[in-house]
């Protein structure tokens, strides 16, 4: 009987066999047309088919993927807003859909932040049915889904095990492009804002790499794990003074100084003695750290010119923009309070205002957002929209205090610690930048959000 069913098998092996050459071949042949063609992306898309089959079977390995690819500003499709996360967070939608299909999975896990997303998505899709036009109103509504159907997947996939590694899989993969671009801003002399990678959104992107650094600077108990990421924070602050951008510096530097009052004022309730001393290792390296951009004042004098014309340039450059992005989207929310001009339109504000075509600084700048996503949504979506995008960071906010004041053994100090100092580095810029609902910084946000939910849901005592 073994025999008969071994003789069996072979012409199934053997048409088997021929499929996949089949496959192949048709694989490299829409390759090569493609190629032919100058559709390169579709080609590497093509070449790219097997990879995809075989991840979208392990779906476990796709998070990973994804927090690479937030990293690194690519927008595999030219002319489209999706970047190669987004192409990744398709994936795992695939990986979980034929999980479900082929293991009868029957249930899936939806967050609690997944109800603020359903309040912000009405409010987009409410206040775009009056927007000046409200086809443009199609790209902020498709995003906000996106991001909800993130969470919702990487919530469903990752382990227990899988969130500190996520968190300091991107940690270092900051590190390394901190340590690339200040090498090339020392090479280049200091003329230059270097971004790497993940290009203009670099420093909105190590602006939360730093709270994480620091939270295990702090909290790890081992003396040399805790000066190793001591260490990386130091380059990741050099990093982001290489891009010469001011507000993430401030941010990181802010950041830091409250989660250092925290810190110290924990203390005074637990048994954390080696927690005092490493702030003062902190205070000891910030000022070595003054000392050298000192004795190199030629190398990091564009850079700390751009943060003297902060203060004393508030009429010309960056400055200036801002604040005449900012009056223009005060004027507009000013006109109709209820559901502003509709998400999409402020990149063509001018036309529902035509004076705005005058201004010396905004000029320059069309098609922007009104760089500060608070401003940005009240100009766009009025007060209803504000509340709801307002409600989404504060939850999260509210999600990862929970689970840094109920840390248990679960989960090490320097975990809970780090979710909440990215948590609030997200919530508090909203007041000030761009904001995290377009961009490449639009894939980091429900990473983020996703990491937060799958910790505190892992606790079912303050859940």
């Amino acid at each position: 009987m073994a025999y008969g069913l071994t003789k069996q098998s072979k012409p199934v092996d053997k048409w088997l066999s021929i499929l996949l050459f089949i496959i192949m071949m048709v694989i490299l042949i829409t390759a090569a047309a493609f190629w032919s063609i100058n559709r390169m992306t579709f080609a590497l898309v093509t070449l790219a088919m097997p990879v995809i089959i075989l991840l979208i079977s392990y779906p476990r390995a796709i998070p990973y993927l994804y927090t690479v690819s937030l990293t690194i500003f690519w927008v595999p499709i030219s002319g489209t807003a999706y970047f190669l996360a987004d192409y990744m967070a398709l994936l795992l939608l695939g990986s979980v859909v034929l999980d479900i299909l082929l293991r009868n999975r029957r249930s899936l896990v939806f967050p609690s932040i997944g109800g603020n997303y359903i309040v912000l998505i009405s409010a987009l899709i409410f206040t775009g049915v009056f927007a000046m036009n409200p086809w443009n109103s199609t790209g902020p509504i498709l995003r906000a889904m996106l991001q909800l159907v993130t969470i919702c997947l990487i919530c469903n996939t990752i382990k227990k095990d899988d969130i500190q590694k996520l968190v300091i899989l991107y940690f270092w993969i900051m590190f390394a492009q901190s340590l690339f671009n200040l090498t090339a801003f020392l090479n280049l002399g200091g003329a230059y804002r270097v971004f790497g990678l993940a290009n203009v959104y670099f420093d909105d992107l190590v602006m939360l790499a730093a709270p994480i650094g620091f939270s295990y600077f702090l909290w790890s108990k081992p003396r040399s794990k805790s000066l190793k990421y001591g260490l990386a924070v130091l380059v990741i602050v050099l990093g982001v003074i290489s891009t010469h951008s001011r507000l993430p510096l401030i941010t990181i530097i802010l950041i830091g100084l409250f989660m250092s009052v925290l810190a110290l004022y924990k203390t005074r309730k637990s048994n954390y003695s080696y927690i005092r001393g490493r702030l003062v290792v902190m205070v000891l390296a910030v000022l070595s750290m003054s000392v050298v951009t000192i004795v190199y004042a030629d190398i990091f004098h564009y850079a700390f010119e751009r943060f003297v014309n902060l203060v004393t340039h508030t009429y010309t450059g960056s400055v200036a923009t801002r604040l005449s992005l900012w009056s223009a989207g005060f004027k507009a929310f000013i006109n109709n309070p209820l559901t502003g001009i509709g998400p999409g339109n402020f990149r063509f504000i001018d036309l529902a205002f035509p004076e705005l075509k005058f201004d010396a600084a905004r000029i320059w700048v069309k098609g922007y957002s009104a760089h500060n996503l608070f401003i940005h949504y009240l100009a766009e979506t009025g007060i209803i929209g504000t509340v709801a995008i307002i409600s989404v960071y504060f939850h999260n906010l509210k999600a990862a205090w929970k689970v840094l004041r109920h840390s248990h053994s679960d989960f090490p100090e320097s975990l809970c610690w780090a979710l909440y100092g990215v948590g609030l580095t997200i919530a508090v810029t909203i007041f000030y930048m761009d904001g995290w609902m377009w961009g490449l910084v639009a894939c980091a946000a429900p990473f983020f959000f996703a990491l937060t939910s799958k910790t505190l849901s892992c606790d079912r005592d303050y859940e």
